[in-house]
């Protein structure tokens, strides 16, 4: 197909063409040119000649509409103005070009909403931002890019710095909530019931032999005591008396006799400045208990290795 560069009748005086049938019989959209134009108009006084303005407006509209395809690709979007201050009806995928020059395809049938009303229409750039970016989400570059400039008539935010990813729950009532931290400290109640034991022993050494200071207990009496008696065994004695004794001439008793007590005494003794030697021996003592307390209880770092990257979602 050639290319029209300049549409016919381009710069040329022209009358637009009623869209309705005319009662007249002149040119119209609807019944384009009536049978008028074909009568004799030498013999026939209903007959039309054909008009030059409203032929080059006719010419003109059908080029300029081949332009706009020759050069987009597709037609312009139908204001209402054009149709009758109606708005038009585009079917599902129906591809048209708006004002602001982006191509933009219909998502349902019977569309009737301005191309810039989403999800009625989609941009059309060769590739669907929408379909490969859907809203929310995210994604990383490991480069300063701004995707609000790299995807036009997409709007992303920054997720934020030095965080990490942690997923959220299946229902997505906790998305884009925040937490933790690089450091933490621990209290007793993070640690498990536990307590420290240890058991030691000293050394061996032998102490060897030794004394006891020197002390003098003088001298000591011990207590009176040994008085005693002995017995002396008795025999039979036989007097006879004669005529001047008083004993009886044959008169007989038994004799039985002791000592006298006798023998009582003490001693002294003297004990007189001594010592005594011990031995010791050679031992060892066995030591139990507990430990003291330790630790400052000073924050310290649970930062994982890392990669930092640049993190977007889109919002809209």
């Amino acid at each position: 197909m050639r290319y029209i560069k300049t549409p016919f009748a381009n710069s040329g005086d022209k009358i637009a063409v009623p869209v309705q049938q005319q009662s007249s019989g002149l040119v119209s959209m609807e019944a384009g040119y009536t049978y008028d134009y074909e009568r004799d108009k030498d013999t026939d006084p209903d007959a039309k000649p054909i008009e030059r303005q409203k032929m080059n407006y006719l010419l003109n509209l059908v080029m300029e509409c081949i332009q706009q395809y020759q050069q987009n690709g597709v037609p312009d979007y139908i204001q209402p103005e054009d149709n009758g201050g109606v708005a038009f009806s585009y079917s599902v995928y129906a591809r048209v070009r708006y004002t602001d020059g982006e191509i933009y395809q219909s998502m349902k049938d019977n569309n009737t909403d301005l191309p810039t009303v989403k999800p009625s229409w989609r941009l059309d750039r060769g590739v669907d931002y929408d379909q490969i970016y859907p809203i929310g989400i995210a994604i990383f570059f490991a480069s300063n890019i701004d995707p609000n400039t790299a995807f036009p008539g997409t709007e992303w935010r920054y997720t934020g710095e030095n965080k990490t990813v942690r997923l959220a729950k299946y229902d997505g009532s906790d998305v884009s909530t925040t937490g933790g931290s690089d450091s933490v400290a621990l209290s007793t109640t993070n640690l498990p019931s536990h307590n420290h034991s240890f058991s030691a022993g000293t050394t061996a050494f032998d102490y060897g032999t030794r004394a006891v200071s020197s002390f003098d207990h003088g001298t000591k009496a011990t207590n009176t005591t040994g008085n005693h008696t002995h017995p002396i065994a008795g025999g039979y004695c036989t007097l006879q008396g004669g005529s001047a004794s008083w004993v009886d001439g044959h008169f007989m008793t038994n004799l039985f006799h002791s000592t006298d007590a006798s023998g009582m005494h003490s001693h002294t003794v003297g004990i007189g400045a001594h010592n005594h030697t011990v031995g010791i021996g050679a031992h060892s003592h066995s030591v139990s208990g507990t430990t003291s307390s330790a630790g400052s209880g000073s924050a310290f770092s649970v930062t994982n290795s890392y990669i930092k990257l640049m993190c977007w979602y889109r919002s809209a």
